[in-house]
């Protein structure tokens, strides 16, 4: 097959220079969805490119290297590849378009609703409320809540179901729009399938947005058990090696100490446990104190054993 000679001229300042656009679809088809948004926004020409229909196998790849790297579910068949990436990774209001803070310990997707809300958004962009004059528009066997897509989220002392207001809007305008019974009965059983898929769709998202957020937990945890096997480590190092000052000066294990150790001994003490790297003459100070802290355990000690041994 003949090489293509058509090329995308793109300013150099940008880390291209006239590239052929095999070559581009090489290097774009080794991207991730969230690359290729970031990509879409440098410039109009890179925007024409990847977002130009006849590119979609670079899409295609893109979720293909997603799913390897266990991102979020495919494209749904209801919505185009780089529409489903601003969903999947975008964090963007949908409302106010407000950059929005990630938390990775929640779900912030109304993955129904095709976004993310903010806040001061959700009561003005949603409802708890199906209108009486859509439910009139109806077929007289339809369930309400089964026409649009609709998430159900805790509320302050309950539980709420929240539909679009746009979604409900637009299924009214067009179910005004005939006096026909057969054709509002088609829109809305057409409404109803397209929900059903949206809904079957979105509870994967959910899925794995909730696999993720264990994977995220999981991970926090390994590093907090980590770090204190490491801290536990420093701390019965930096035990042992004042232990080792201590016993040039006459001070050795003992059955009243914790265990029997001096090294575990010390490792109960709060200063110790909190002191850092200390100078000679510093170690010298600290080294007192804990030698005064050990005559006094020592004492206290004696003297219980002894109000024993005269009980």
């Amino acid at each position: 097959m003949a090489r293509r000679k058509s090329k995308l001229f793109i300013n150099n300042v940008d880390g291209f220079s006239t590239l052929p656009l095999d070559v581009l679809c090489e290097i774009f088809s080794s991207l991730l969805p969230r690359d290729l948004l970031h990509l879409a926004r440098t410039n109009k020409a890179l925007r024409s490119f990847v977002l130009n229909r006849s590119n979609s196998m670079i899409w295609k790849a893109a979720f293909a290297n997603n799913a390897l790297a266990k991102g979020p579910p495919r494209c749904p068949p209801y919505m185009s590849e780089p529409a489903w990436a601003h969903v999947a990774f975008d964090n963007f209001c949908e409302g106010c378009q407000e950059n929005l803070r990630v938390d990775p310990n929640v779900d912030m997707v109304w993955w129904e609703f095709g976004g993310r809300y903010c806040s001061d958004c959700v009561p003005t962009l949603m409802t708890i409320v199906i209108p009486a004059k859509l439910k009139r528009l109806y077929p007289a066997d339809t369930i309400p809540e089964r026409v649009l897509p609709r998430i159900g989220r805790d509320a302050p002392g309950e539980f709420r179901w929240y539909n679009l207001v746009s979604d409900q809007t637009k299924l009214l305008q067009q179910l005004s729009a005939t006096r026909s019974a057969a054709r509002r009965r088609e829109i809305t059983l057409k409404r109803i399938q397209d929900t059903a898929l949206i809904q079957q769709h979105s509870m994967r998202c959910r899925y794995w947005a909730a696999s993720k957020i264990d994977d995220y937990q999981d991970d926090i945890l390994r590093r907090k058990q980590a770090k204190a096997n490491k801290d536990g480590d420093l701390l019965r190092a930096k035990a042992e090696q004042v232990a080792k000052r201590l016993r040039a000066r006459g001070w050795g294990d003992e059955d009243w100490m914790v265990n029997g150790m001096l090294a575990r001994h010390l490792q109960y003490y709060p200063d110790f446990e909190n002191s850092k790297s200390l100078t000679a003459r510093l170690s010298r100070e600290f080294d007192d104190r804990l030698v005064a802290r050990l005559t006094a355990d020592r004492k206290k000690y004696l003297q219980q054993e002894g109000g024993s041994d005269n009980a």
